[in-house]
């Protein structure tokens, strides 16, 4: 009875995703989407993803929603489980420019950040 008490009192004190990632890098909570996506995707991909963010944000719908989904996340394990739907998954819908281009977020990467900030 004790050990689960505990545990809850230990799981309800550890922050979010989104606030690990907003101590860590300075960065203000409302650019935590866009900014772990960029982060996630390839440094040479980078600069060909802000324009396609700028002039086209929906081309990166799954790959915001997933940033959306993990920014709630307490645990690495928990971004991993999310970071599936960036390889593709049962409701991957196919995006002819994201996908002829292969500019997109990477899981790893994703789960990299996260074991990072979690701590």
């Amino acid at each position: 009875m004790m050990g689960g008490c505990l545990r809850e009192l230990m799981e309800t004190n550890h922050i979010s995703f989104r606030e690990a990632y907003a101590r860590d890098t300075g960065l203000p909570a409302p650019q935590f989407e866009r900014a772990l996506f960029l982060r996630c995707v390839p440094p040479i991909q980078r600069p060909v993803a802000r324009v396609l963010l700028w002039l086209n944000p929906g081309v990166f719908d799954r790959d915001l929603a997933t940033m959306r989904e993990v920014a709630v996340a307490k645990s690495s394990e928990d971004v991993r489980l999310a970071a599936r739907d960036l390889r593709g998954g049962g409701f991957y819908q196919r995006n002819l420019l994201r996908d002829a281009i292969g500019v997109r977020a990477s899981g790893r990467r994703l789960v990299a950040i996260a074991r990072r900030v979690l701590k």
